[in-house]
Protein backbone atom coordinates (compact mmCIF):
# COMPACT_ATOMS: atom_id res chain seq x y z
CA UNK A 1 0.00 0.00 0.00
CA UNK A 2 2.87 2.37 0.74
CA UNK A 3 4.21 1.83 -2.80
CA UNK A 4 0.84 2.77 -4.26
CA UNK A 5 0.65 5.84 -2.03
CA UNK A 6 4.12 6.95 -3.20
CA UNK A 7 3.21 6.37 -6.85
CA UNK A 8 -0.07 8.30 -6.56
CA UNK A 9 1.71 11.12 -4.74
CA UNK A 10 4.45 11.25 -7.41
CA UNK A 11 1.78 11.45 -10.11
CA UNK A 12 0.19 14.45 -8.38
CA UNK A 13 -3.09 12.70 -7.60
CA UNK A 14 -5.79 14.84 -6.02
CA UNK A 15 -5.81 14.19 -2.25
CA UNK A 16 -9.43 13.04 -1.85
CA UNK A 17 -9.16 10.78 -4.88
CA UNK A 18 -5.91 9.29 -3.59
CA UNK A 19 -7.36 8.51 -0.15
CA UNK A 20 -10.48 6.99 -1.65
CA UNK A 21 -8.41 4.90 -4.08
CA UNK A 22 -6.16 3.59 -1.29
CA UNK A 23 -9.18 2.73 0.87
CA UNK A 24 -10.90 1.05 -2.10
CA UNK A 25 -7.86 -1.05 -2.97
CA UNK A 26 -7.43 -2.09 0.67
CA UNK A 27 -11.12 -2.91 0.86
CA UNK A 28 -10.92 -5.01 -2.33
CA UNK A 29 -7.92 -6.94 -1.02
CA UNK A 30 -9.35 -7.48 2.47
CA UNK A 31 -12.94 -7.98 1.19
CA UNK A 32 -14.32 -5.53 3.70
CA UNK A 33 -16.51 -2.47 3.14
CA UNK A 34 -15.10 1.00 3.80
CA UNK A 35 -16.57 4.39 4.62
CA UNK A 36 -16.43 7.03 1.91
CA UNK A 37 -16.58 10.74 2.71
CA UNK A 38 -19.86 12.34 1.61
CA UNK A 39 -18.26 14.48 -1.11
CA UNK A 40 -16.63 11.43 -2.74
CA UNK A 41 -19.60 9.05 -2.71
CA UNK A 42 -20.42 9.59 -6.38
CA UNK A 43 -16.80 8.76 -7.31
CA UNK A 44 -16.87 5.62 -5.17
CA UNK A 45 -20.22 4.59 -6.68
CA UNK A 46 -18.82 5.04 -10.19
CA UNK A 47 -15.95 2.64 -9.45
CA UNK A 48 -18.27 0.33 -7.50
CA UNK A 49 -20.35 -0.08 -10.67
CA UNK A 50 -17.22 -1.32 -12.47
CA UNK A 51 -15.87 -3.23 -9.48
CA UNK A 52 -12.99 -2.43 -7.16
CA UNK A 53 -11.04 -5.51 -8.17
CA UNK A 54 -11.25 -4.34 -11.79
CA UNK A 55 -8.82 -1.60 -10.82
CA UNK A 56 -6.13 -4.28 -10.93
CA UNK A 57 -7.07 -4.98 -14.54
CA UNK A 58 -6.76 -1.33 -15.50
CA UNK A 59 -10.44 -0.39 -15.45
CA UNK A 60 -10.73 3.06 -13.88
CA UNK A 61 -13.91 5.08 -13.72
CA UNK A 62 -14.25 8.03 -16.12
CA UNK A 63 -15.38 10.18 -13.21
CA UNK A 64 -11.98 9.64 -11.55
CA UNK A 65 -10.19 10.83 -14.67
CA UNK A 66 -12.45 13.89 -14.83
CA UNK A 67 -11.76 14.62 -11.14
CA UNK A 68 -8.01 14.42 -11.81
CA UNK A 69 -8.44 16.62 -14.90
CA UNK A 70 -10.20 19.24 -12.74
CA UNK A 71 -7.38 19.01 -10.17
CA UNK A 72 -4.67 19.57 -12.79
CA UNK A 73 -6.67 22.34 -14.42
CA UNK A 74 -4.79 24.67 -16.72
CA UNK A 75 -1.39 23.30 -15.58
CA UNK A 76 -1.93 20.31 -17.89
CA UNK A 77 0.77 19.61 -20.44
CA UNK A 78 1.30 16.92 -23.00
CA UNK A 79 3.04 14.72 -20.40
CA UNK A 80 1.10 15.80 -17.32
CA UNK A 81 -2.58 15.32 -18.03
CA UNK A 82 -5.43 13.21 -16.65
CA UNK A 83 -5.25 10.55 -19.36
CA UNK A 84 -1.55 9.95 -18.75
CA UNK A 85 -2.28 9.87 -15.02
CA UNK A 86 -4.92 7.16 -15.50
CA UNK A 87 -2.57 5.16 -17.73
CA UNK A 88 0.25 5.35 -15.18
CA UNK A 89 -2.06 4.31 -12.32
CA UNK A 90 -3.51 1.40 -14.33
CA UNK A 91 -0.03 0.28 -15.35
CA UNK A 92 1.22 0.37 -11.76
CA UNK A 93 -1.77 -1.54 -10.39
CA UNK A 94 -1.66 -4.15 -13.15
CA UNK A 95 2.10 -4.67 -12.72
CA UNK A 96 1.76 -5.13 -8.96
CA UNK A 97 -1.22 -7.45 -9.36
CA UNK A 98 0.71 -9.54 -11.90
CA UNK A 99 3.68 -9.85 -9.53
CA UNK A 100 1.39 -11.09 -6.76
CA UNK A 101 -0.32 -13.53 -9.14
CA UNK A 102 3.03 -14.80 -10.43
CA UNK A 103 4.35 -15.39 -6.90
CA UNK A 104 1.14 -17.19 -5.91
CA UNK A 105 1.41 -19.32 -9.04
CA UNK A 106 5.00 -20.29 -8.20
CA UNK A 107 4.00 -21.10 -4.61
CA UNK A 108 1.14 -23.31 -5.79
CA UNK A 109 2.94 -25.07 -8.63
CA UNK A 110 6.58 -25.09 -7.54
CA UNK A 111 9.60 -22.95 -8.33
CA UNK A 112 11.64 -25.53 -10.23
CA UNK A 113 11.27 -28.87 -12.01
CA UNK A 114 11.45 -30.94 -8.81
CA UNK A 115 8.99 -28.67 -6.99
CA UNK A 116 6.49 -28.91 -9.85
CA UNK A 117 6.89 -32.70 -9.93
CA UNK A 118 6.23 -32.89 -6.17
CA UNK A 119 3.15 -30.66 -6.45
CA UNK A 120 1.79 -32.84 -9.27
CA UNK A 121 2.36 -35.98 -7.18
CA UNK A 122 0.55 -34.38 -4.23
CA UNK A 123 -2.43 -33.57 -6.44
CA UNK A 124 -2.47 -37.11 -7.85
CA UNK A 125 -2.31 -38.62 -4.35
CA UNK A 126 -5.20 -36.46 -3.14
CA UNK A 127 -7.31 -37.39 -6.16
CA UNK A 128 -6.56 -41.10 -5.88
CA UNK A 129 -7.30 -41.07 -2.16
CA UNK A 130 -10.62 -39.39 -2.87
CA UNK A 131 -11.47 -41.81 -5.67
CA UNK A 132 -10.72 -44.83 -3.46
CA UNK A 133 -13.65 -43.70 -1.29
CA UNK A 134 -15.93 -44.81 -4.17
CA UNK A 135 -14.58 -48.40 -4.17
CA UNK A 136 -17.80 -49.94 -2.87
CA UNK A 137 -19.99 -48.10 -5.39
CA UNK A 138 -17.98 -49.05 -8.50
CA UNK A 139 -19.57 -51.59 -10.86
CA UNK A 140 -18.00 -55.05 -11.07
CA UNK A 141 -16.66 -54.57 -14.60
CA UNK A 142 -14.17 -51.90 -13.45
CA UNK A 143 -13.55 -53.14 -9.92
CA UNK A 144 -10.12 -54.35 -11.13
CA UNK A 145 -8.93 -50.78 -10.62
CA UNK A 146 -8.87 -51.35 -6.87
CA UNK A 147 -6.80 -54.56 -6.90
CA UNK A 148 -3.69 -52.57 -5.93
CA UNK A 149 -4.07 -51.27 -2.37
CA UNK A 150 -3.90 -47.51 -1.93
CA UNK A 151 -0.71 -47.67 0.17
CA UNK A 152 1.05 -49.66 -2.54
CA UNK A 153 0.08 -47.05 -5.17
CA UNK A 154 1.74 -44.37 -3.05
CA UNK A 155 4.85 -46.50 -2.49
CA UNK A 156 5.21 -47.20 -6.23
CA UNK A 157 4.82 -43.54 -7.11
CA UNK A 158 7.65 -42.49 -4.77
CA UNK A 159 10.28 -44.71 -6.44
CA UNK A 160 13.02 -43.05 -8.54
CA UNK A 161 11.83 -41.84 -11.98
CA UNK A 162 13.45 -44.67 -13.98
CA UNK A 163 11.64 -47.38 -12.04
CA UNK A 164 8.30 -45.71 -11.41
CA UNK A 165 7.25 -44.90 -14.98
CA UNK A 166 5.02 -47.95 -15.06
CA UNK A 167 3.60 -47.20 -11.59
CA UNK A 168 2.80 -43.60 -12.53
CA UNK A 169 1.19 -44.85 -15.75
CA UNK A 170 -0.99 -47.28 -13.79
CA UNK A 171 -1.87 -44.54 -11.31
CA UNK A 172 -2.84 -42.18 -14.14
CA UNK A 173 -4.88 -44.93 -15.82
CA UNK A 174 -6.69 -45.55 -12.56
CA UNK A 175 -7.37 -41.87 -11.97
CA UNK A 176 -8.60 -41.28 -15.54
CA UNK A 177 -10.81 -44.37 -15.59
CA UNK A 178 -12.39 -43.46 -12.27
CA UNK A 179 -12.98 -39.88 -13.42
CA UNK A 180 -14.71 -41.21 -16.54
CA UNK A 181 -16.79 -43.49 -14.36
CA UNK A 182 -17.82 -40.59 -12.09
CA UNK A 183 -18.74 -38.40 -15.08
CA UNK A 184 -20.53 -41.23 -16.86
CA UNK A 185 -24.03 -42.54 -16.33
CA UNK A 186 -22.99 -45.49 -14.12
CA UNK A 187 -24.38 -43.60 -11.10
CA UNK A 188 -27.96 -44.27 -12.17
CA UNK A 189 -27.98 -47.97 -11.33
CA UNK A 190 -26.25 -47.57 -7.94
CA UNK A 191 -28.19 -47.33 -4.71
CA UNK A 192 -26.58 -46.78 -1.35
Amino acid sequence: MSGLRKKLDALGTETGLMEMMLAGVKSALMRQPFRVPRDLRNLAAAQEAIGWTHLFKGQISKQWIERQRDCIGDKATKKNNALNWATAVADYLFTQWFKVWDQRNLDCHGHDYQGRANKLKDVAFRQITHLYTFEEAVPEDIRWLFQTPLEECFALATLPPASNGIAIGKTSLKRNTLHKWRRGNWWQGITS
